[in-house]
């Protein structure tokens, strides 16, 4: 089953539960604000934010060569748009600017011509898919391929037990349906592990953190349905929409220290799941966040009953409210 499939079962899930889950790259900052979509820089088309800053979004007209300026119309263009050029089948050449920061998901996905892409260490975040296709992606030949600052695009290895390199910052969806991985070791620089990281690496058993880890992000270890248990390290603040979505062999959860939400989603269908451990950090739960884990007896939070009453906790969580609470803190 390929990423676009995929993304249509999450997606239709989240749609028979009321909730869309959240996408890499809808705006640069969560409070900054559109201000313009559809302004154009010759042909170049984007929006505007009120921060100062655009966002490439497209192209009008035949497009062969994309040369990134770093800037249009006085504004930084920080970042190229989800599907902005996916399926250009003329496009040979990309060139990144020196503001850009992020490449969204699928952003030339299918570009069957491209081949020259040149990616600067500006660039942080690399959404899933944003080359699958491309005779660029496709001619790369090392096992761990890398672009931008550190971002993991893809590993190409068959081994059983990986060990994440120290050059390797952030996780795209590097391991995406990998069937042979069976133990993976993040190296001591990884900080985020984006969307799709691990999803569908159906034979995973088990997961070595580092303590740099900050972000577990959307559907990173999504249908991992071999993953028996996680211990999630103090450094770690957010789990993503998704993260933990349908790995039906999980039995524990353990969450550091410095975990503050759970994305909606995060252990939904996780229908073996006995036990959570959470810490006094928590002060959100998302919406199905802990949906059909049926046989959940127990969760032990780190804090008093007072400030677990004090936790926002989203629609569907029953299972979770329902189970015997133990509140070190008391």
């Amino acid at each position: 089953m390929n990423k676009l499939k995929i993304r249509s079962v999450i997606l239709v899930l989240s749609l028979l539960l009321g909730v869309l889950t959240g996408c890499l790259g809808e705006a640069p900052v969560a409070e900054v604000t559109v201000v313009n979509e559809n302004r154009h820089d010759g042909k170049l088309v984007y929006t505007e934010y009120s921060d100062g800053t655009a966002v490439l979004t497209g192209y009008d007209g035949t497009l062969t060569e994309l040369i990134l300026p770093d800037t249009v119309d006085g504004l930084k263009l920080v970042g190229i748009g989800n599907q902005a050029f996916d399926n250009e089948p003329a496009l040979t050449t990309l060139r990144c600017g020196a503001n850009i920061t992020w490449i969204g998901y699928e952003a030339f996905y299918g570009c069957t011509a491209l081949t020259t892409v040149e990616v600067g260490t500006t660039v942080t975040e690399i959404g899933y898919y944003a080359f699958e296709g491309t005779p660029w992606l496709a001619a790369q030949t090392d096992e761990f391929i890398l672009a931008g600052d550190g971002v993991l695009l893809k590993y190409q290895g068959s081994a059983a037990h990986v060990v994440i390199p120290d050059t390797v910052k952030v996780l795209s969806d590097a391991f995406f349906q990998n069937d042979t991985l069976v133990e993976v070791t993040l190296g001591a620089n990884v900080e985020r592990l984006d969307g799709y990281a691990f999803a569908y690496c159906s034979n995973l058993r088990a997961v070595n953190f580092n303590e740099t880890l900050k972000v577990i992000g959307e559907s990173a270890f999504a249908f991992c349905d071999n993953l028996r248990a996680v211990r999630i390290p103090d450094s770690v603040t957010e789990l993503g929409p998704n993260s933990f979505l349908y790995c039906t062999m999980l039995r524990r959860a353990e969450l550091g220290k410095s975990v503050v939400s759970i994305g909606e989603y995060a252990f939904n269908y996780c229908n073996h799941l006995t036990s959570v451990t959470l810490d006094r950090a928590l002060t959100s739960v998302g919406d199905y966040a802990f949906y059909e884990c049926y046989i959940l007896g127990g969760v032990t939070f780190a804090g008093t009953s007072d400030e677990w009453a004090g936790i926002t906790m989203g629609a569907g969580n029953s299972y979770m409210t329902d189970a015997a609470l133990r509140c070190l803190g008391d």
